[in-house]
């Protein structure tokens, strides 16, 4: 049967991701990681590729073909520590097509949705299977055929012989828009394939594979395929995840895990509901066939079907009574679940931001210096004022101009000496005479200092150093230190307190699996007395008859040219499904409480007889197998009749 799968996720650095080994492990080869300095792991002793192939722009350079070149470029175009060098797609392949169909599939879709918007796309095909449906060697026969595909696509375009500094498109490309897009048009290509394959069923699920199940479960309805809605009928599934995996391998609690489970096992009751829904439909129909067809009496068929409706409304009724109790105890267990995170969550903050304040006190910096007295900032002022008259005069000795004005002013502010020549003649000596003008300008510095110099402040006497007991980092560490002890403290308190929760929630679970055994039990000893008491009923009113003679008018049901022909198969299949759902044993491990159900002789008698029986898990097993298999049956039926409708027109 075609599976709808296609997921993408980003490969970050950030999380310690590579796009160079998961090329490696997709390809099953082993590249050099350049970023690193090292080799990734070999991964050909995996053994399941099927096909490989590099998909890329048609004006891309020749290194895009080679994958270790490509990955390589692609990470050390990254500059970023958390940079994404590239995205992971994952697509479930129809396992009705062919290989060569799997590949054109993907390779138009690779081509239309990938390589002409400007991404290199590197696409792996594994299965456990080779071109001509034949499992390899060491894969495990029992699981269901899984042929999937696995695409790294390129973050950046290409600028010419390198991949861009900028990522243009990144937006876009990261957008929930564009892997909408992706996803509809997976389920459009898989479809187009699957009808021109010659199976129309799977193409039209296919079609509708990327919405959600409610979704897909009313096109179901509204093309007729109720055997495809009867599936969809149940919650999605959660992944579980490597970090959850891993918590119950060491034996921690993972609400996860409990969560996946609390949903697998609503689904399974939700499809023995439905397998038990046509069970009672066969029998009913076997009685209401037999009754039609006279291999009865008219007063037996009626008895008979009364007391199943009888059976059938009271094991809904006590089914529904059950199935709300156990929802509002999984719903009440939800929220103890949520309150506990976030009473964890605040605990955590709240030591958080107790310690927060104390190392913002040692860390926070020390008050600048005090604000100068006006005799400090009158001599910080005059200070300035001469640093100006400097660099005015260093400006203006640049210049064969600038070095005449120096001297004219020079010779206009030093005092006159004895035989010192003035005028024109004494400003163009002065000018071409470097030094004496440097020292003419120094000597006019100083009598201006003398002149306008404000008084000097008075020297602050010196205040003797505060002694501080130890180093601000010192005291930052002791309090990280007591930060760690208490959270320490409060995460076993926390580990505590949802042990204590997890063994109640467990308690609840096995109380439910014990009430459902109960009702299990009950039920099987209603419908095994109920096929007990038929036949003596049917032996005594056949006695009856036979004294007092049954004529049949002409008209009635008994004077029909035979039997109706799927009677006879009708009868045998109700039959053996009756018997199948009768013996239901015992759940093995469940923990009866007192009020949990009663003890009478024809329980006694159904436990008795569901002890010779299967497992629990094998009987529910057992049940889903036959129910696939007679819903196969009748979609090769529909596919059959539907295909000589069309020969026939």
């Amino acid at each position: 049967m075609a599976i709808y799968h296609f997921t993408a996720k980003a490969i970050s650095f950030g999380k310690g991701e590579s796009a160079v080994h998961r090329a490696a492990y997709h390809a099953r080869t082993q590249l050099r990681d350049e970023r690193n300095s090292k080799d990734t792991r070999d991964y050909a002793h995996k053994g399941d590729l099927a096909w490989s192939g590099i998909f890329a722009p048609k004006d891309a350079p020749t290194w895009t073909r080679d994958r270790a070149q490509l990955w390589n470029r692609a990470e050390a175009a990254e500059r970023q520590a958390n940079g994404q060098p590239a995205r992971n797609l994952e697509m479930a392949l129809p396992n009705e097509l062919t290989r060569e169909q799997q590949v054109r599939l993907l390779t138009d879709f690779l081509r239309e949705q990938c390589a002409r918007k400007g991404m290199i796309a590197d696409a792996n095909i594994h299965s456990d299977y080779d071109a001509e449906g034949i499992i390899r060697a060491g894969a495990d026969p029992t699981e269901p055929r899984n042929d999937h595909v696995h695409v790294l696509l390129t973050m950046r375009r290409l600028d010419g012989d390198r991949f861009s500094k900028t990522k243009t498109d990144a937006r876009e490309w990261n957008s929930k828009e564009q892997l909408a897009t992706w996803r509809e048009n997976w389920a459009k290509a898989g479809a187009k394939a699957l009808q021109k394959a010659g199976f129309e069923i799977e193409a039209q699920r296919f079609a509708v594979g990327h919405l959600t199940l409610p979704e897909q479960r009313k096109a179901a309805l509204d093309r007729g395929d109720i055997a495809w809605a009867d599936q969809l009928d149940r919650e999605p599934d959660i992944k579980q995840g490597a970090a959850s995996a891993g918590m119950e391998k060491r034996g921690e609690r993972s609400d996860r895990a409990a969560e996946r489970r609390d949903v697998f096992n609503r689904n399974a009751e939700r499809e023995e509901v439905r397998a038990e829904a046509e069970i009672i439909d066969l029998e009913l129909a076997r009685l209401d066939r037999e009754q039609r067809t006279g291999t009865t009496g008219r007063g037996r068929g009626r008895a008979a079907r009364q007391e199943a409706d009888r059976i059938k409304a009271a094991n809904e009724a006590r089914y529904r009574d059950m199935r709300a109790r156990h929802e509002a105890a999984y719903q009440r267990r939800q929220q103890e679940i949520v309150q506990s995170r976030a009473e964890r969550e605040a605990g955590r903050h709240a030591i958080y931001e107790k310690y927060r304040t104390a190392l913002d006190a040692i860390w926070k910096p020390e008050p600048g210096p005090k604000a100068a007295s006006p005799e400090m900032e009158a001599w910080r002022q005059f200070g300035r004022f001469m640093d100006q008259r400097k660099a005015q005069f260093e400006q203006r000795d640049r210049t064969l101009l600038g070095r005449l004005d120096n001297a004219a002013r020079l010779l206009a502010t030093a005092p006159r000496r004895r035989n010192q020549p003035r005028g024109l003649f004494a400003i163009v000596r002065l000018a071409f005479n470097h030094e004496e003008r440097r020292k003419l300008f120094e000597r006019e510095q100083r009598r201006t200092f003398a002149r306008l110099a404000p008084p000097k402040p008075a020297r602050p006497k010196e205040r003797p150093k505060p002694v501080t007991p130890e180093p601000r980092r010192v005291q930052a560490e002791r309090l990280k230190a007591m930060r760690t002890a208490e959270l320490a403290d409060y995460a076993k308190r926390q580990a505590a307190a949802a042990k204590s929760m997890q063994a109640r929630h467990q308690f609840q679970r096995e109380a439910e699996a014990a009430e459902k055994a109960a009702f299990e039990r009950d039920r099987a000893a209603a419908w095994a007395a109920h096929r007990e008491a038929f036949p003596q009923e049917q032996a005594r009113t056949g006695r009856r008859e036979a004294t007092t003679g049954q004529e049949i008018d002409a008209g009635s049901p008994a004077n029909d040219t035979g039997p109706d022909p799927g009677a006879e198969n009708l009868t045998g299949e109700a039959d053996e499904a009756f018997r199948d759902y009768s013996t239901s044993p015992e759940p093995s491990g469940a923990t009866l409480r007192p009020d949990m159900g009663e003890s009478d002789p024809i329980a006694e008698e159904g436990r008795a007889e569901g002890s010779r029986a299967l497992t629990p898990d094998q009987e529910r097993q057992a049940r889903i197998n036959a129910r696939r298999a007679a819903r196969e049956g009748r979609d090769t039926a529909e596919r059959s009749d539907r295909t000589g409708r069309e020969r026939g027109r």
